[in-house]
Order: structure tokens, then sequence, then C-alpha cells
């Protein structure tokens, strides 16, 4: 992009300094101040962007640790009741596979039905097992995100297995409560375990919300159409003005030395002003779409660690 901004200001500048007769009369002046207010508009413009784009990553995050915090907090729970370690275990891979589901359902958004197709596929190989009960789930070096293929078969067939999964949990939650390893429905501490299951339920609606709610697409068109046409009004303006100048340097209108400081700081001017407004934009879309294709690397400019 900057090569093709320093070819428009060369070609502008090498038509000014060959075809207008006299420089001295050319008011760059004025057309610097076309340049001098976009740059105002597109400023607020990406400023109010930039930080509505801030924000909906900061709820994405929330989100996530708002359910990171209830799962922790479940398990603390089971704990404190005694529950069988098996019992504990099997809520626990579910709220666990929640989460991997919930960032992989996030990631596949964003692809191609034939990409999604495939990533899924794969990350449902990459979490499933071989084996035909829980048993295998007794070893606490393995990991919890892991499902049996009963369940695997189940939740590939669902639109929205992250909640589903919780569906699930508070099912087991009830059965719990119904064999006596939990108190029974009507106590405070089965309504606390419950609240817990829909403060987790919440934490997925507010990652959802904040992903899948997006800006107009014509806003963020307008966004960088506004950034591309100040880029080119900001080229065409150095190039006015180093065509004047070097004009005027052959012909010794004016001293040497004062010709080449102003064309220095007008490089310098026309050069930062849009390479920040570009950054900006940049760093604005990337952090409004922290799940991007290429989301499943954690390293990906924008990606919200969920690892």
């Amino acid at each position: 992009m900057m090569g093709i901004l320093l070819l428009i200001a060369l070609c502008v500048a090498s038509t000014v300094a060959l075809v207008v007769s006299d420089p001295a009369k050319l008011d760059v002046g004025r057309f610097q101040r076309i340049s001098t207010f976009l740059e105002v508009v597109v400023g607020l413009l990406l400023g109010f962007f930039l930080s509505s784009s801030v924000q909906r990553w900061y709820n994405c995050t929330n989100g996530f640790l708002e359910l990171f915090d209830a799962i922790r907090s479940l398990h603390m729970q089971l704990n404190a009741l005694g529950v069988p370690k098996e019992r504990v275990r099997l809520c626990l891979r579910y709220c666990v596979v929640s989460a991997h589901c919930l960032d992989n359902d996030l990631i596949a958004a964003a692809m191609s039905p034939e990409d999604r197709a495939a990533f899924l596929q794969d990350q449902w190989e990459t979490i499933a097992t071989d084996a035909e009960d829980g048993s295998v789930f007794t070893d606490k070096s393995k990991s919890f995100a892991t499902l049996l293929a009963n369940e695997r078969e189940i939740l590939a067939k669902i639109d929205d297995p992250a909640q589903t999964l919780w569906v699930w949990v508070t099912s087991l939650l009830t059965r719990m409560s119904a064999d006596g390893e939990i108190p029974p429905i009507p106590t405070p501490t089965y309504g606390r375990i419950i609240t817990i299951a829909e403060q987790a339920y919440g934490g997925i609606r507010t990652v959802r919300a904040s992903i899948r709610v997006q800006p107009p697409f014509v806003h963020v068109q307008m966004m960088a159409a506004l950034v591309l046409v100040n880029n080119i009004i900001n080229a065409v303006s150095f190039g006015m003005g180093a065509g004047v100048t070097v004009s005027m340097c052959l012909a010794r209108y004016h001293d040497v030395s004062h010709s080449l400081q102003y064309l220095v700081v007008s490089l310098i001017l026309s050069t930062v002003g849009p390479f920040l407004y570009q950054a900006l934009l940049e760093v604005a879309v990337c952090i409004a779409q922290p799940f991007t294709a290429a989301g499943h690397d954690a390293k990906s400019p924008g990606r919200i660690p969920t690892e």
C-alpha cells in the first residue's frame, strides 16, 4: 500500500514539475486543507471504531472468564459436598469439553462451509477416545477435554454443542440430587449449584453475542474507503508540494536548503499520517474478530488465549 501511494506521489510530482510553467503561482495550501479536514474526520471515526472493537474484545474475554470461573466453582462445590470422584470427573469433563466446543465453533464460523466441516471433523477426532466407558478417565494425567465415541456421535449432530453439554451437566446434577449425592432440589445448596451452571450459560451467551453481533458491513467498508481516500489525497498533496519544490529549486526561485527542508517535512507528515491510520484500521478489524479463519493459531493477532 505504501509503495502504491509513493508511486502516486512521484507521478503527481513529475506531472507538476513538467507541466506547470510557473510553479510559484500554484496554491498547494488549498489542496492540503482538504487533507487536513479528512484527517480529522478519519481520526474521529477510527477512534470510535477502535474503542468499540476493544470493548467487544473485552466482553468476549470476560465471557470466557465467567465460563471458566463457573467450572472452577462447580468443581469446588462438588468436592466440598463429598460427591464421588467418578461423578465429579464426569461433570468436569462435560464442562471442559463445552469450552473447547465453544472455541471451535467460533473459529469455524469464520470459515467457508467446506473448510468448516473439515475443521470440525478434525476437532471431534482430536477430543474423542476409543474407550467404551468412563474408566479411561480415572487416570488423572489425561486431559478432561475428551469424549466417548457415543457422546461424540451425539454432539457432532448438534449445532450448539457447548450449551447442550451444560444441559447434560444440569441433568447430571439433578440425577445426583435424586441419588442423594448432593442436597435435594428444595435446598439452597442445590439452588447455588444450578446458579453456577446458569453463570456458565451466561458466559457462553456473552461470548457468542460479542462475536456474532458485529458492526454493519457497510460501516467497516466506509471506514476502509475513508482511510484509502485520505491516504490518496495525502499522496497527491505531497506530490504537488514536491513538484512545486523541485521546480522552484531548478528555477532558483528560493534558497535550495529551505526548499529541501520543506520537502523533508512534507514527506514525514504525509508518510506518518497515512501509515498510522492504516495501522489503526487493521488493528481495529483484527481486534473485532478474535476468532478468524486462522484463529486456531493461538499466536494470531487479536486471538483470545483460551488454552
